[in-house]
């Protein structure tokens, strides 16, 4: 019996690697322009040797913001399995140690212009064997788990001048039944290229929410937000209840997370 556990790197990164023994960064490669070679790192965070191989794999994101493993184009998706090359695909890590993975794009002016993505997934593998009405080495019934323990990270790739046009509705603020405060809106996306970024929410010039590594791919026209809101204070976090705002309206900034031509765009809720 095989189990597999796939992490998808965003906001949780540090806390998801850490529990999968391995550290990778960063947590996406985007190929635009002329670039051709990124790479990433793999640090193992364990006391032991641990051994991982690195495959390329699809998946199509859900509006809930879930991810399902396809292995054929729909719906916008378009793959770069085909154009990405990277080495090594098997390493052995000693503890603390760090391999870096090299990553190519190849014929990328053979492509239509758009956007294509796949995911380079590192897998750690360790097995166990589990007793079924005996002792396994000594011939009697039994049966071995073995559990992959995988990161994944994105790989995209953008050819040609690609549009790209986000929007928001459906902004508003509310409390869960402890009393804390949150921020629910949806996210529109429009054009040919994915959206990736953070979400900040203020009040006046105090930051008091905000989610990271926000991702809306090509294949989706619309996602569902909700932002817990926090107090800020020296570095420390408390949850607030909407009447801790004292502005008497909040400010939502939507940055995008990459070199050219970043989509910025703010929006007020009054309270």
């Amino acid at each position: 019996m095989r189990l597999f556990f796939t992490i998808f790197l965003g906001s949780f990164f540090y806390y998801f690697s850490a529990q999968a023994g391995f550290l990778i960064f960063p947590q996406k490669l985007i190929f635009e322009g002329k670039d051709k070679k990124q790479s990433v790192k793999i640090t193992n965070m364990t006391d032991i040797a641990k051994s991982y191989r690195i495959k390329v794999v699809n998946y199509h994101q859900s509006e809930d913001g879930g991810y399902k493993k396809v292995t054929e184009e729909s719906n916008g998706d378009k793959f770069a399995e085909n154009t990405i090359r990277f080495s090594p695909k098997k390493v052995t890590l000693q503890p603390r140690e760090t391999q870096t993975i090299n990553v190519m794009v190849k014929n990328k002016n053979s492509l239509a212009d758009g956007e294509y993505r796949s995911y380079l997934s590192v897998l750690e593998k360790e097995s166990s064997a589990l007793e079924m009405g005996g002792e396994v080495d000594k011939g009697k019934m039994g049966f071995q788990i073995t559990a992959d323990y995988g990161l994944t990270i994105p790989v995209i790739i953008r050819k040609g001048v690609l549009s790209l046009e986000i929007d928001v509705k459906g902004i508003s603020i509310d409390e869960d039944k402890d009393g804390n405060a949150f921020i629910s809106l949806t996210l529109l996306r429009k054009g040919e290229r994915s959206f990736r970024g953070e979400i900040k929410v203020f009040d006046g010039k105090d930051e008091i929410g905000c989610l990271k590594n926000f991702t809306i791919y090509p294949n989706l026209s619309q996602r569902k937000i909700d932002i817990k809101l926090f107090k800020r204070e020296e570095k420390s976090s408390e949850a607030i209840e909407i009447s801790d705002i004292k502005s008497g309206k909040v400010r939502i900034e939507i940055q995008e997370d990459t070199k050219e031509n970043p989509v910025k765009i703010v929006k007020e809720l009054e309270l």
